[in-house]
């Protein structure tokens, strides 16, 4: 009788019962692929893709400042050359003009950008505080 059991066992184990047992292993593996598959599909619909949307508003963003920065350059530029035709012309005046119509006082907070013309405008300047 223990032959029977044991037979019985591998006619299992070699038909229907290995092919059950196949399967369920199987159909286990391709549900943890598919498990993956959309864990994976999720995380690049909900994480990597907003991500590359919000990276390249912000390089469109660095670009567009850069742009004011150049255009903010570009002014600072003008108006120094501005100021030294301005500085001639007050020369071209005379001092006694320059005394009677003393020359703006330059904002603490400009006088890191505003290079000052010569000396004498620096002293011009320290006078009329």
């Amino acid at each position: 009788m223990g032959n029977i059991g044991l037979d019985i066992f591998i006619g299992l184990l070699s038909s229907s019962g290995f092919t059950a047992v196949l399967t369920t292993f199987l159909s286990r593996r391709k549900d943890k692929t598919e498990i993956a598959g959309k864990a994976a599909q999720i995380l690049n619909d909900e994480v990597i893709e907003p991500l590359r949307k919000e990276l390249h508003r912000q390089s469109e963003q660095i670009k567009h400042l850069e742009e004011v920065q150049d255009r903010h350059f570009d002014a600072m530029q003008y108006i120094r050359t501005a100021s030294h035709w301005i500085e001639q012309a007050c020369m071209a005046l005379g001092s006694a003009w320059l005394h009677d119509h003393p020359m703006p006082r330059i904002p603490d907070s400009l006088k890191g950008d505003v290079r000052f013309l010569d000396d004498a405008t620096r002293q011009h300047d320290d006078e009329s505080r």
